[in-house]
């Protein structure tokens, strides 16, 4: 059966809240897709640990997480995936969504918000970041 949405757990949902307001952002879809980004470029693993939590949180469609650049984050997905020799057997295309990308947004939202704690303020998260990536 193909899925065209995901929800995240009730943890994420309370979390994208709080960085909506601290970011001052009117969409929890950057917040996420900003979580992807850091969960690929700071693990190399793939999150297993994050595709059993609760789904009661947040729903989003597929179409408005990717929009029109879905075909990229399936690719950097998909080279991050095939990285791991422990995965072999399995089949990426029924892994990819929701499981894998709901899984990095589980991760990547978790470590925006410990970014932003430590940074303290939206400038120095954007150059802490920034940083991470040079």
């Amino acid at each position: 059966m193909i899925t065209n949405r995901l929800k995240t757990s009730q943890e994420v949902e309370d979390i994208l809240d709080f960085l909506m307001n601290a970011l001052k952002t009117s969409s929890k879809a950057a917040i996420m897709r900003i979580g992807i980004g850091l969960s690929l470029h700071e693990y190399s693993n793939i999150p297993f640990e994050f595709m059993d939590t609760d789904n009661k949180g947040f729903e989003i469609n597929k179409q408005i997480l990717f929009g029109e650049y879905e075909c990229y984050y399936e690719v950097i997905i998909k080279a991050h995936y095939l990285k791991e020799k422990e995965v072999d057997n399995m089949s990426f295309n029924e892994l990819f969504f929701p499981k894998l990308v709901r899984a990095h947004i589980e991760r990547g939202v978790r470590l925006l918000a410990s970014h932003y704690k430590y940074a303290g303020n939206v400038d120095n998260l954007t150059k802490n970041l920034i940083m991470k990536i040079h």
